[in-house]
């Protein structure tokens, strides 16, 4: 688990460096925060669909692996399905946030 709090630790703190490197010298609130706002979303983006296609190989396997054992099966497909489940609102949560954050942080041409 260290390991794992570790890593995040790095990713967040290269999202943040990122970000901060290409703040351009402004006095508006949105030309700072924006670029922060955005690249922890594309990192939490690709985390959560990682995490989704571990699940879902996972529940795979596990259910593969249980070919004797009926309740090991049925706890394979069950992961599999939230695994599926989970990516589903994962999707819509992030819809939501890049409809309702454009009006704090327009695109910019």
């Amino acid at each position: 688990k260290s390991i794992l709090v570790f890593a995040a630790m790095i990713l967040l703190a290269q999202m943040v460096m990122g970000a901060i490197a290409v703040i351009p010298a402004s006095n508006d609130l949105t030309d700072i925060v924006c670029p922060i706002i955005k690249s922890i979303e594309i990192a939490l983006w690709y985390f959560a669909g990682t995490l989704v296609m571990l699940m879902f190989i996972y529940g795979g396997i596990k259910y593969i692996f249980a070919a004797d054992d009926a309740g090991a099966r049925k706890q394979g497909k069950q992961t599999c399905i939230h695994a599926l489940i989970g990516g589903i609102l994962i999707r819509i949560a992030y819809s939501m946030v890049n409809v309702l954050g454009m009006n704090f942080c327009p695109a910019t041409p």
